[in-house]
C-alpha cells in the first residue's frame, strides 16, 4: 500500500488491495485522502458525503468503516452502525472484526437510549396536546356561558316587567273595586290591597326595568367583543381569541 493510500484511510488502517496504486489517479483514492482531511479538522459532514461518493463508485470494506466513523461523530448512530456492519460483511474475517463489533454493540445502547428519549419525548407532547385541548375546551364552554348570561338577565327583566304588568293590572282592579264599594269598610281590603299591589309593580317595574338594560347593553357589549376576535387575513375570516 502506498503512503497515499495508507493516509487516506488513517481513519482505521485495514488491508485490502481493492484501492492499489493505478498509473492513473484514483478518484476513489483522491475522495478517500480528501475524506480523511476533513474528518482530522472536524469537517464529519463533508467528509461524509465524500466517502459516500466514493462508495458509489467502488464498494471497499475501508470505506464503508470510514463513512461510520464519520457518521458516529455527527451522532448518526444508526447509520453508522450500519456501515459498520456493512464493513464486517465485506471483511467477516478482518482482525479488526471484534473492535468494529464493539462498536456496533455501544451504538446499539446509544441506539435504544435514544428511542426511549424520543417515546418519552413524544408522550409528553400527546399529554402537552390532550391538556391544551381540554383547556381549549373549557374556555369554549366558558365563553359560551358568559354569551348566554346577558340574555338570561335580559330574560329574566322582561318577565318581570311582564310580572309587574300583570301586577299593575290587578292593583287597577283593587281601585276600581274599591271606589265601587258600598261603604268605607267594604273599600278597605281593596284599598289595602291596591297598597300592596302598587309597591310589588314599583318594585318588579324597577327590577325588571334594570335587568333588562343590564342584560341588552351586556349583550350587545359581548357581541361586539365577539366581533372584534374575528379579524381579516389575507381576504381570509380568521377567528382569534384575545
Amino acid at each position: 500500500m502506498t503512503n497515499a493510500l495508507r493516509t487516506a484511510v488513517v481513519f482505521c488502517v485495514l488491508g485490502s488491495s481493492a484501492l492499489a496504486q493505478q498509473d492513473e489517479p484514483d478518484p476513489v483514492l483522491v475522495l478517500a485522502e480528501r475524506a480523511h482531511e476533513l474528518f482530522v479538522r472536524g469537517d464529519f459532514a463533508r467528509s461524509a458525503s465524500l466517502l459516500r461518493e466514493a462508495i458509489a463508485i467502488r464498494d471497499d470494506a475501508r470505506l464503508h468503516y470510514n463513512l461510520g466513523r464519520a457518521l458516529q461523530e455527527l451522532g448518526e448512530w444508526a447509520a453508522a452502525r450500519t456501515e459498520y456492519a456493512r464493513f464486517v460483511e465485506l471483511e467477516p474475517n478482518t482482525e479488526e472484526r471484534e473492535r468494529v463489533e464493539a462498536r456496533m454493540q455501544l451504538l446499539d445502547e446509544r441506539i435504544r437510549a435514544e428511542q426511549v428519549r424520543i417515546e418519552a419525548e413524544r408522550r409528553r407532547l400527546v399529554e402537552e396536546q390532550r391538556r391544551a385541548e381540554a383547556r381549549r375546551i373549557e374556555e369554549q364552554r366558558r365563553v359560551a356561558s358568559r354569551s348566554r348570561a346577558p340574555w338570561v338577565v335580559l330574560g329574566i327583566g322582561g318577565a318581570s316587567l311582564v310580572a309587574g304588568m300583570a301586577q299593575g293590572l290587578r292593583f287597577n282592579a283593587e281601585v276600581d273595586a274599591a271606589r265601587d264599594a258600598m261603604d268605607h269598610e267594604e273599600a278597605q281590603p281593596h284599598a289595602r290591597s291596591a297598597d300592596r299591589l302598587a309597591l310589588g309593580a314599583n318594585i318588579t317595574f324597577g327590577l325588571g326595568g334594570a335587568m333588562t338594560l343590564i342584560g341588552l347593553v351586556w349583550g350587545l357589549v359581548d357581541a361586539r367583543s365577539a366581533r372584534r376576535r374575528v379579524v381579516s387575513v389575507d381576504g381570509a375570516r380568521l377567528r382569534v381569541d384575545f
